[in-house]
């Protein structure tokens, strides 16, 4: 039934384009899942072995304690704060510290400002972080980003 309603083409996170600018529901639909606004509607979703991170830049339009500092270090290098509850001692926080070797994949998705489409920058590696509740984590990215898109 779902490959039919998908005209018979299943969309797998293998065919994401990098760089490809998607919306939330096409994004979870490509890991297998049938999209759920109460469910899929948080910056990081557990679709094992993958993990798929939707953060945006300007979160200025958010209440106070959900203004995150996410930004570009430089075009390999990406800045996300976690939520606050995550922390490095929690499951969340593990997952994301610990994703290679528990043969997690995290998948990177940004978006300029809300309800906006989300380009995809791949499949990404914690290098360092800092902080607890939230974290602020950096990944390194697997190819350069294009300037225009920073």
């Amino acid at each position: 039934d779902y490959e039919e309603r998908r005209c018979g083409h299943r969309s797998t996170p293998d065919t994401l384009h990098l760089f490809g600018r998607y919306r939330r529901p096409e994004i979870i639909r490509h890991f297998g899942v049938q999209y759920d606004p109460a469910r899929h509607n948080r910056g990081i979703q557990w679709i094992d072995p993958h993990s798929v991170i939707i953060c945006k830049l300007d979160t200025s339009q958010a209440i106070k304690q959900h203004q995150y500092l996410n930004q570009f270090i430089d075009s390999q290098t990406f800045l996300w704060t976690s939520q606050n509850q995550m922390r490095p001692d929690n499951m969340d926080g593990q997952k994301v510290l610990s994703h290679e070797k528990e043969g997690r994949f995290l998948h990177l998705f940004i978006q300029a400002s809300s309800h906006e489409p989300a380009f995809y920058v791949g499949i990404v590696t914690v290098t360092s972080y800092e902080g607890s509740g939230p974290m602020q984590i950096r990944f390194h990215l697997p190819v350069p980003v294009p300037s225009e898109l920073h």
